[in-house]
């Protein structure tokens, strides 16, 4: 049973010390519940400079997660105003095995963390830096000049004054 399964891990999870936040994979947008008590804070962000900030507006909800009711589930809405009359409004579920940490803070983690996967996607798109260059590679075997492929012995500090003692030892015997 993989919903079995599937509890049982999470179950792990809650009993133990570690926990974690996390998004809500496949998560449809459009199944707020305008009946639940909502809580709601600010969260302004740097952008590029200390002084340039986005102010987002969040608000949010706590049920039991229907895949396992010892999971708290944050359904969240964040809307940034972009100009003056326009806003953009998203839709998130947020899971939390930690029973005791407070809401707004559980929900303002991933918040931040969200900003991070930003920086990292525009990166990913604009530099390529989850790219591989290359499967390419080349058999040793199959090189026709070995001998500009050796490998280069690197003498240590301890090799060249062993190497010391024992040249002045064989000096000794022989002119000694």
């Amino acid at each position: 049973d993989v919903n079995g399964e599937f509890r049982k891990e999470n179950d792990e999870i809650v009993k133990s010390k570690d926990h974690i936040i996390t998004w809500e994979k496949d998560y449809k947008k459009g199944n707020w519940n305008d009946q639940c008590k909502k809580k709601s804070f600010i969260m302004r962000l740097q952008r590029n400079s200390s002084s340039d900030l986005n102010e987002y507006t969040c608000e949010y909800y706590e049920q039991a997660w229907h895949r396992n009711s010892k999971f708290r589930n944050f359904i969240v809405r964040v809307t940034k105003k972009i100009g003056k009359k326009k806003k953009r409004t998203i839709e998130v579920s947020v899971l939390c095995s930690d029973t005791g940490i407070n809401s707004d803070e559980a929900v303002q983690y991933i918040l931040r963390r969200w900003l991070q996967e930003n920086d990292f996607a525009y990166l990913i798109k604009h530099y390529g830096i989850d790219q591989i260059d290359s499967y390419k590679y080349h058999q040793y075997r199959d090189l026709e000049d070995k001998e500009k492929t050796h490998d280069f012995l690197t003498k240590s500090r301890e090799f060249k004054n062993l190497q010391k003692q024992k040249y002045k030892c064989l000096f000794t015997r022989i002119c000694g």
